[in-house]
């Protein structure tokens, strides 16, 4: 299977790595360089966690595929993993509860009815980063 392989473990990785930045950076793509021109934004790095959180809680009813999924999760939890600092942390896993990733990850765990251990570690794995260094909030 292609996931053996180390090569594409390694690139899915560093994709995981490059979306997880993307998704809370998206604002500041919209920045126009002339600070007089006013632009609407666009899009919000909350707009595009909505829609992977979406997309993550009903993945299984809509037929996709388990991969792109683990993909997802993955994105999620390096977004609190690759924070600098606590604060920042805190604020990533303050921002992901607020739009019910704590919930859906919960949730995706009580349904999972076909003992998967991949996705079964992913979803652990993204609910212990949602609580690391002890959040009391989330």
């Amino acid at each position: 299977m292609f996931l053996r392989d180390e090569k594409v473990v390694d690139a899915i990785g560093k994709e995981v790595d490059i979306i997880s930045k993307s998704i809370m950076n998206v604002e500041n793509m919209f920045i126009a360089e002339d600070q007089s021109q006013s632009r609407d934004l666009i899009i919000k790095s909350e707009d595009l966690l909505i829609k992977l959180l979406t997309f993550l809680e009903f993945w299984k009813q809509k037929g996709a595929n388990l991969h792109a999924s683990v993909f997802i999760i993955k994105s999620l939890y390096n977004i609190i993993q690759n924070k600098e600092d606590i604060a920042e942390m805190v604020e990533a896993q303050e921002i992901l509860d607020s739009l019910n990733a704590t919930k859906i990850c919960l949730l995706l765990i009580w349904q999972d009815n076909e003992n998967n251990n991949y996705y079964l570690y992913h979803l652990i794995q993204l609910g212990i980063w949602l609580l690391e260094e002890g959040n009391k909030r989330v």
